[in-house]
């Protein structure tokens, strides 16, 4: 049976890692659908996502077609032409496209993972041969939960960002629908478990370069805090082995680190700043960490000793 897959966020860190063994299925064809004005801006902002994957570049126009949209929008953007088109061939939707920027507004947030995934069921209700919609969700919907999270358990109550809000008030659109569904939830990604290899730099990433500027000494949770990164190739992996499997209708699955294989925060710091020194000669000085409760605490603290000097002023 051949599959037509439609796949959201072909041009971000996810989606070309699912894009790059997308295509080496046999019978399997992506539409890709690209934030652009028309099908010469989606093509080429697709070849420039992907011009480091030689079997990727060269599937472009063959097994990987770039169709212009927008899935913040009603109908995801698309011409009357390839709605109607794609309504008749897509049998197998991948969402893995979202705003995962922490500095967006509540509003943008809003805006790309609650509506646009809204968008994306609306137009999967309306595929006429439908076989499943895999939706690329995130472990931190679980919020400010603490313990055991499991893998049947839903969506968290209170968050500690409008990122995981989003994502958390997304999955349960998912779950609402009538559609044959199956939620990914992976961790932090990084890199390639063999080479490192990342397309684009954010979440821990950000934070490794801090300390390597010297410039973040306070981190504020605890050094025996377990990091919750997963591997990208990992991930990509997962995703695609139960987007093709049969019997996961309706299933939710973990894709992040096992406990015992998950650095903590102390051990990361204490890596970066050996292989500052190996690599850079760089003597990083050690971070202080502060848990999140006692900074609190401290903030407190300074900003009532700041509020009384200025009364006694």
């Amino acid at each position: 049976m051949s599959e037509n897959v439609l796949l959201t966020g072909a041009t971000g860190f996810l989606g070309t890692e699912l894009a790059t063994r997308l295509v080496l299925l046999p019978n399997v064809k992506v539409y890709a659908l690209v934030r652009s004005a028309d099908a010469g801006e989606a093509y080429h902002r697709l070849r420039a996502a992907w011009h480091h994957d030689n079997a990727l570049s060269a599937a472009i126009g063959e097994r990987a077609i770039a169709v212009p949209g927008d899935f913040t929008l009603p109908h995801l953007g698309l011409s009357k032409e390839n709605h109607i088109k794609l309504q008749e061939l897509i049998n197998l939707v991948i969402h893995a496209g979202a705003e995962i920027g922490f500095q967006k507004s509540q509003q943008e947030l809003a805006a790309t993972n609650i509506q646009g995934t809204e968008n994306m069921l609306s137009f999967a209700a309306g595929l006429a041969h439908l076989r499943r919609f895999v939706y690329i969700s995130t472990a931190y919907v679980s919020g400010t939960q603490k313990g055991t999270i499991r893998e049947r358990e839903t969506e968290g109550s209170s968050f500690s960002n409008h990122y995981e809000k989003s994502k958390a008030c997304a999955e349960s659109l998912v779950r609402a629908s009538s559609l044959p569904f199956v939620i990914c939830r992976p961790g932090m990604i990084v890199g390639d478990s063999q080479t490192g290899w990342a397309k684009n730099f954010n979440t821990v990433y950000y934070v490794l370069k801090l300390m390597l500027l010297g410039k973040l000494r306070l981190l504020p949770i605890s050094a025996s805090t377990a990091l919750n990164i997963v591997p990208g190739d990992y991930v990509a992996d997962a995703a695609i082995q139960i987007s093709f499997a049969k019997d996961t209708d309706g299933q939710t699955f973990h894709l992040t680190c096992p406990k015992a294989a998950a650095p903590t925060a102390g051990e990361l710091a204490a890596y970066v700043r050996a292989w500052a020194k190996t690599n850079l000669s760089l003597h990083l000085s050690k971070p202080l960490f502060l848990p999140l409760p006692l900074l609190r605490y401290l903030g407190i603290w300074y900003n009532k000793k700041a509020w009384l000097k200025k009364r006694e002023g």
